[in-house]
C-alpha cells in the first residue's frame, strides 16, 4: 500500500555544545492510496513559538491548537494506518523520513515489514522530466500537503512513458 506522507517540524541547534541540529516533530500527515487520511500533531513542541521564526509565520497558525497527541499514540497510529508493507512516499522528504524513523527509535526499529527507505516524487519528477500541477491547497500543513503529493504523483505516473 503506497503512503503519501508529509511532516512538518522545526530544525534547531541542539545547545549540547556540539555543532548538531535536532529536528522538533510538529505535525504529520498520511493519505493512502485507497485515500483514507491520517493527521496527527505532537504535544512536544512547545519551544517552537517564537512568532519571529519561520514556523511561527507559516506552521503554527494551521495547527488545530486543541488536536494534540503524545509520541506513543501517533507511533501506534501511524502504524495501525500505515499496515505491514507500506511504501512510503513524500516530497524533498529527507527529514521527513529522518522524523518518520526516529519515531520509531531509528531507522533499524522500524516496524516489521516496512523499507528502510522512502521514495521521492521530487527525485521521481527529476527522472520523467514531468512537472507535477501546482499546489492549489494550503502549504506547509501536513495534511494538505501529504494530499497533494498523492496526487501529483498520480498525475506523474499517469503521464511518464
Amino acid at each position: 500500500m503506497k503512503v503519501f506522507f508529509d511532516t512538518e517540524f522545526s530544525e534547531e541547534f541542539a545547545e549540547s555544545g556540539r555543532a548538531e541540529y535536532i529536528i522538533v516533530p510538529i505535525s504529520i500527515g498520511l493519505v493512502r492510496e485507497d485515500g483514507e487520511e491520517l493527521y496527527l500533531q505532537w504535544e512536544e513542541w512547545e519551544g517552537v513559538q517564537d512568532s519571529e521564526m519561520w514556523i511561527g509565520q507559516h506552521v503554527l497558525p494551521l495547527l488545530d491548537r486543541t488536536s494534540f497527541a503524545l509520541p506513543d499514540t501517533i507511533r501506534t497510529r501511524v502504524k495501525r494506518f500505515a499496515g505491514v508493507k507500506p511504501e512510503w512516499w513524500g516530497y524533498y522528504c529527507d527529514y521527513d523520513w529522518v522524523l518518520l524513523c526516529q519515531l520509531y527509535g531509528g531507522m533499524m526499529r522500524l516496524p516489521s515489514g516496512w523499507p528502510m527507505f522512502c521514495r521521492d516524487l521530487k527525485q521521481h519528477i527529476v527522472t520523467f522530466g514531468i512537472e507535477p500541477p501546482k499546489q492549489t491547497s494550503v502549504e506547509h500543513h501536513a495534511l494538505a500537503d501529504a494530499r497533494w503529493i498523492k496526487s501529483a504523483w498520480e498525475d506523474v505516473e499517469h503521464r511518464r512513458p
